[in-house]
């Protein structure tokens, strides 16, 4: 049976400014961070992309702006069972999770695609796919913060996190409205495909150094 990964962010019961000061933590808050933006731009600018780019009408758009979130359902629900099955399979559950980051990482820079095709059912296709990625990613990563966490910080590591996600994605949407009024939505939609793969990296680093310090003290 597979144990949790409670060597990741420290054992005692500690305060959450405590929590900031401990590398992993930091790294989970900076990639939801990153990451969730990617959530918050397609909430709220999705309507306004497709009725822009695309010439939907009020109608169309209500027709059509719901299907990225059905595919995002069907992403939390499919990221899940994928990682899942890596771990009946003997993978070490940490590591069944960083897997699946990975490749969603690897596949968000769909969005580049996305911006610029001409078809308005292309563009809707390749949205819902990338939104069915973004809520692997957000399955994945929450189970790879619960495992890495013991027990009693648990609660307030997700907390802490979530406030990183949604203090990225506030300031996201402020400053999509600029660039989009000066820019288009190219940018933007250039930026959100390698947010996931920025922030693979960032927490991959940040969680190997810990381990190597890790490492180090207890062989020391």
């Amino acid at each position: 049976m597979h144990g949790r990964g409670s060597n990741t962010v420290a054992q005692e019961n500690i305060s959450i400014f405590r929590l900031l000061s401990q590398p992993a933590v930091r790294s989970f808050f900076f990639t939801r961070f990153l990451t969730d933006p990617f959530t918050f731009f397609f909430l709220f600018w999705l309507p306004a992309y497709l009725q822009t780019s695309h010439g939907f009408s009020l109608a169309k758009t209500g027709m059509m702006a719901w299907i990225p979130f059905l595919g995002a359902d069907l992403g939390a629900l499919t990221g899940g069972a994928v990682s899942d099955w890596l771990v009946r399979r003997g993978t070490d559950p940490p590591l069944a999770r960083r897997r699946v980051l990975f490749v969603v990482a690897c596949l968000t820079p769909l969005t580049l695609v996305a911006v610029r095709v001409g078809s308005a059912t292309l563009a809707v296709s390749l949205i819902t796919l990338v939104m069915f990625l973004q809520a692997s990613w957000n399955t994945n990563l929450t189970t790879l913060i619960i495992e890495s966490t013991p027990p009693q910080n648990v609660a307030r590591v997700v907390a802490l996190t979530l406030m990183g996600g949604t203090v990225g994605g506030g300031l996201s949407t402020l400053l999509t409205g600029h660039v989009i009024k000066n820019l288009g939505y190219i940018p933007v939609f250039t930026a959100l495909g390698f947010t996931h793969l920025t922030a693979y990296a960032l927490m991959s680093i940040s969680l190997r150094s810990q381990h190597v310090r890790a490492s180090r003290k207890f062989a020391g």
